[in-house]
């Protein structure tokens, strides 16, 4: 194959990796797109729609200009944002339906909180929506105080730790950029070899190398979870990968000591799952896994490649010495002297 198509199959497989990667990110999104409707059910306890109650769930205060609610699930919780003008433009709907709302004493406690704030803050919450929901915060947290010590300081920390996490939802970017590099590195590296008329030995060398490279990303922090029951998440189409080596039946102290030891320093650009009702732990594939695989891909390419110099020897020179001119730039060694001396 030539030079120009080698560099084109290889041009293409790198285009197919970006696409892949683009295509998850719109998957593995940390924050999606929501609705106004599904905002005021969690932040008040009304419904717009009139579907009643909805998945457990509850908001976080506006930050940016987005509203931001979320649904609350056994591994994490999944968030929405929606635009303060659209959530805004149905306020005074909301308001209204708070004070219509029939028996205030068994409804949720989401909306006998809204319904006391608005009752004690009329002239303040009827025009500012950002002062209703900050009211109805700051009596949520009155609430835990007085309820439990334990939860109010929880409430506290998960309010820090939403801070953090929407920090690292707004350069959700940075793990599109960073996986894309990653795969179209890892490619340019296994087909170098193959690029420049290396052999094939420098190929399958390579190409053994291949496992453990492609894990030292999740040794050093990043997508942290995908091994747990939370399954593949904190990146965009990097989990998806490693997730098909979860429970390898090799594990040894030594892949125990170096994922205990080795800086998580990728971590910070995982994305988190936030608070978790429960979560269970799994297997991943540690270093000397990765490094047996390799061993056993060099196997079984250098036996394939060696069956067939037997088999065929004649072909095996042919190729050897083609390489070799190609390196050299020089003709072949068993060609005759007068070659290409003009015959009479």
């Amino acid at each position: 194959m030539s030079q120009r198509k080698k560099q084109a199959v290889v041009s293409l497989l790198f285009l197919l990796e970006i696409t892949a990667v683009l295509i998850f990110a719109k998957l593995m999104a940390p924050i999606r797109e929501g609705n106004s409707a599904g905002f005021w059910r969690n932040a008040c306890g009304v419904d717009l729609r009139g579907k009643g109650k909805g998945p457990l769930g509850g908001i976080y205060q506006p930050r940016d200009g987005w509203y931001i609610y979320y649904v609350q699930g056994y591994h994490g919780q999944s968030l929405f944002r929606v635009r303060r003008s659209v959530a805004v433009a149905d306020y005074s709907e909301i308001i209204q339906s708070i004070q219509q709302s029939p028996n205030k004493e068994d409804a949720a406690p989401v909306l006998r909180r809204a319904y006391a704030v608005i009752e004690r803050n009329r002239s303040q919450v009827e025009q500012d929506p950002e002062k209703l929901l900050s009211l109805i915060g700051d009596q949520r947290m009155t609430e835990l105080k007085q309820k439990d010590e334990h939860l109010y300081q929880y409430a506290i920390s998960e309010g820090k730790a939403f801070a953090e996490r929407w920090v690292r939802v707004q350069r959700f970017w940075m793990n599109v950029v960073f996986e894309s590099i990653l795969f179209v590195g890892l490619s340019l590296f296994v087909f170098w070899p193959w690029l420049r008329d290396k052999g094939w030995r420098n190929t399958t060398l390579h190409l053994g190398l291949l496992p453990l490279l492609l894990f030292v990303p999740y040794y050093l922090g990043y997508a942290g979870w995908t091994f747990t029951s939370a399954g593949p998440s904190g990146g965009v189409l990097y989990p998806w990968i490693i997730v098909w080596f979860r429970g390898f039946p090799i594990w040894t102290p030594i892949d125990q000591w170096l994922l205990e030891t080795l800086p998580k320093a990728l971590e910070p650009l995982s994305q988190p799952l936030g608070p978790m009702i429960s979560i269970s732990g799994g297997r991943p594939l540690g270093p000397v896994g990765a490094a047996m695989i390799g061993g056993a891909i060099l196997a079984v390419a250098w036996g394939t490649f060696g069956f067939l110099r037997h088999r065929n020897p004649a072909a095996e020179g042919s190729t050897d010495n083609a390489s070799e001119c190609t390196e050299t730039g020089t003709s072949r060694p068993d060609a005759p002297a007068d070659a290409d001396k003009p015959r009479r």
